[in-house]
């Protein structure tokens, strides 16, 4: 795996005032390689999002009335069976975000109309079971707009739709309160968007490092990696060299996104890397490829939130997972019949 260098460090002072450090990195040129096809002996017919929760890939299938969690076995994707259903009872799903629908500190958790919880499968000979369990409801002031990430037994991280400067909340799920960890980035937008504009323009994705705790934001409208510790504390900002300005058509708290550049489209991670599928181009680019052409990179990063190598699959993927062995996995809007396979060289 290739290492990328730190270009520069900058410091960034926002029309508020506050100044925003960040490195830059050279994305450089993306490397070749080729995914393994691994046959699926069930198709894939639709698809949320996949993960790796313990020794299975799970996909989201929200359209499923047979399960909602469909798991295969890892690494030879053996259909496993279904689980998790639409209805009222103790463990079943009102309504899924899917948007905050992604692995936790332990197991998955899963948001709802108005709570979230862990989620963890028990599978024995003849059945798999969910668990659904430590269901807590949303502050009643807040409304979950894009992520939320369960961090600890006791905190999740919020990314919601509110009219102050703050971009994430710790919610302490014992207590109720809610504290503050970070403001948007504003200083990186020409314009000056009010606060709810903001939560259109840095939609992102959380990840978390399932050893140390870590989690991090990856972000759609900006090149953009930011690195937080386990207590919510910013650890480093982080963007591709080169990236263009957003000219964002805002109308109050209302932004059109629709001729904006899109960078990353879906993130994953594990105790070493944050991975992420980058695209890169304007919407007048896209129009111009077709399906069959069309291909996304895919960033490594670490940790410290230092990119470290961009590949380019031989294969157009648009959901990725990897697991705790540096496997990434991942599906084609292509193919549902297989799923690809590419193991990280360390």
């Amino acid at each position: 795996m290739r290492r990328f260098f730190i270009l520069s460090l900058i410091m960034l002072v926002a029309s508020c005032g506050k100044s925003i450090d960040y490195a830059q990195f050279a994305k450089g040129e993306s490397e070749p390689i080729k995914f393994e096809k691994i046959k699926l002996d069930s198709q894939m017919l639709y698809s949320d999002n996949i993960f790796v929760v313990d020794n299975y890939l799970v996909n989201l299938n929200s359209k499923n009335p047979k399960g909602l969690f469909e798991l295969y076995s890892l690494p030879d994707m053996k259909f496993v069976g279904a689980a998790g259903y639409k209805g009222r009872g103790p463990q079943e799903f009102v309504f899924i975000n899917t948007n905050s629908t992604i692995p936790a500190y332990r197991g998955l958790n899963v948001t709802e109309s108005n709570t979230y919880s862990q989620v963890e499968f028990i599978h024995n000979e003849s059945s798999i079971q969910l668990l659904k369990r430590g269901q807590t409801a949303f502050p009643s002031k807040y409304a979950v707009a894009n992520s939320l990430l369960m961090v600890s037994d006791s905190t999740a991280v919020m990314y919601i739709n509110n009219d102050e400067d703050v971009e994430f909340y710790m919610h302490n799920r014992e207590s109720g309160s809610m504290r503050p960890i970070s403001s948007y980035p504003e200083g990186l937008i020409a314009q000056n968007p009010t606060s709810e504009a903001c939560n259109s323009i840095f939609l992102n994705d959380l990840v978390i490092n399932p050893s140390s705790g870590k989690f991090a934001a990856v972000y759609s409208q900006l090149p953009m990696v930011r690195v937080f510790d386990n207590a919510g504390n910013l650890e480093t900002t982080s963007l591709l060299e080169n990236w263009v300005e957003q000219k964002f058509d805002i109308d109050g708290n209302n932004v059109k996104t629709s001729s904006s550049c899109q960078y990353y489209l879906a993130t994953t991670a594990n105790s070493n890397y944050i991975c992420a599928l980058y695209l890169g181009k304007f919407p007048d680019e896209m129009e111009q490829m077709s399906m069959e052409d069309a291909r996304l990179e895919i960033h490594i990063w670490n940790w410290a939130g230092e990119l470290i190598a961009t590949y380019l699959p031989d294969e157009l993927v648009m959901k990725i997972a990897i697991a705790e062995d540096n496997t990434i996995y991942a599906t084609s809007p292509l193919d549902d019949e297989h799923i690809y396979s590419y193991k990280l060289q360390k």
